[in-house]
């Protein structure tokens, strides 16, 4: 029995022991923890405290009683001077109850946050400057920049009004004695003169009439550039204006033996909304301009559309079998000024205006215009409009 006891007491004195051992060993290990976040917080501590010594932008702290409480070594290479006068100094001189501002020193701008904090017991400011010199002198370039560019676009307005008041005036002065000598060549053409006087006479009125036409291009591209040209919006008949246009360029292409052709659809409407003084200046441009490219075979006028909502959706086409157009230079034809080939300019004539002046027309009106056209094989221009259906 005693032996029992003693075994039993050496199991206990050795079990405490062990559990001694643990403790110690979790204590140090405890302790072994503590230190490592002991260093961990003092470094970070360090490091917190080198942030304002690093910073590349001057940092001061300063009392409200003018103390220098910290001044960082941007501030000191920034702001010679700053230690020795504090309050004084230029930068910090009246910045109580400021929050930011701008300030100048030495040939530079900068912009200053100022923070309010205390100091053993004592309000102080923390002031952060940064250095915006480049930045001002941008913007007083960009605000110099858009006065400038201002100045010019009213310079270029005043010349672009200029131009077109003189371009308006021109047209208008030349126009009359143009009429005029229109009406005297047909005067004298109708006299029946003998040969060669009757081609003179001929010839003169031919000319004449394409120098008015020019002068109408002219005219009419002076009124879209000043914004003056209106679009009417009118009932009319579709079919009158095709047909006035058909009667019109008949004699022209008979005179070169072309085919000259014109269909409207069933389905077009009787009378739609629009502009059909203008919207036969667009056809007389592009069927004119067919007839002057194509030497031979036809040159056809398709009118077709359908009805949405009110609307006719109106499509037409004009196709001719003449010259054609380089696929390369096609976009160009409906520049200012621009022909497909300055070959054909000289052989054709022209301004160049005519295209560029229907497409104006085409966009007043709300449409779109397109070419289609192959060198050799003729070319086809399809215009679309929406023109409202007329019920009266």
């Amino acid at each position: 029995m005693s032996g029992d006891f003693f075994l039993g007491g050496v199991v206990s004195t050795l079990a405490f022991l062990f559990l001694e051992t643990l403790l110690f060993f979790y204590r140090a290990h405890k302790m072994k923890e503590a230190g490592r976040y002991l260093r961990r917080a003092k470094e970070e501590v360090h490091e917190i405290a080198q942030l304002p010594l690093n910073n590349p932008y001057p940092q001061i702290q300063i009392s409200k009683s003018g103390a220098i409480i910290f001044v960082n070594p941007a501030a000191l290479k920034n702001f010679p001077g700053i230690e020795s006068q504090a309050g004084k100094h230029p930068v910090l001189s009246g910045i109580d109850d400021i929050e930011s501002r701008e300030v100048h020193f030495d040939g530079k701008t900068y912009h200053q946050n100022v923070s309010k904090t205390v100091v053993n017991g004592e309000q102080a400011y923390v002031v952060f400057c940064y250095d915006i010199t480049k930045r001002k002198i941008y913007e007083k370039d960009l605000k110099e920049s858009h006065t400038r560019a201002e100045m010019l676009r009213v310079e270029a307005e005043a010349a672009k009004e200029a131009r077109g008041d003189f371009l308006a005036n021109m047209s208008h002065e030349l126009r009359t004695p143009m009429n005029g000598i229109i009406g005297l060549s047909s005067i004298l053409a109708d006299m029946g003169l003998s040969g060669e006087k009757q081609g003179l006479i001929e010839a003169v009125n031919s000319c004449a009439k394409n120098l008015l036409i020019l002068l109408n291009d002219i005219l009419d591209f002076s009124k879209i550039e000043a914004g003056e040209l209106t679009i009417e919006l009118i009932p009319f008949d579709l079919r009158k204006t095709v047909a006035e246009i058909e009667s019109l360029q008949r004699s022209i292409a008979s005179e070169k033996g072309l085919l000259l052709s014109a269909k409207i659809d069933e389905n077009v409407p009787e009378t739609l909304i629009g502009d059909p003084s203008r919207l036969q200046q667009i056809l007389n441009n592009l069927i004119g301009n067919a007839l002057k490219f194509t030497e031979e075979g036809s040159v056809s006028l398709r009118v077709s559309g359908y009805k949405e909502f009110g609307i006719f959706k109106t499509k037409i086409l004009v196709q001719d079998t003449g010259i054609g157009i380089p696929k390369h230079k096609q976009a160009a034809v409906f520049e200012k000024f621009q022909q497909a080939d300055a070959s054909t300019a000289r052989k054709y004539g022209g301004t160049g205006l005519g295209l560029a002046i229907t497409k104006d027309l085409v966009t007043l009106m709300n449409g779109e215009i397109a070419v289609e056209s192959e060198e050799g094989q003729g070319t086809t221009f399809t215009v679309s409009l929406k023109l409202p259906i007329s019920h009266s």
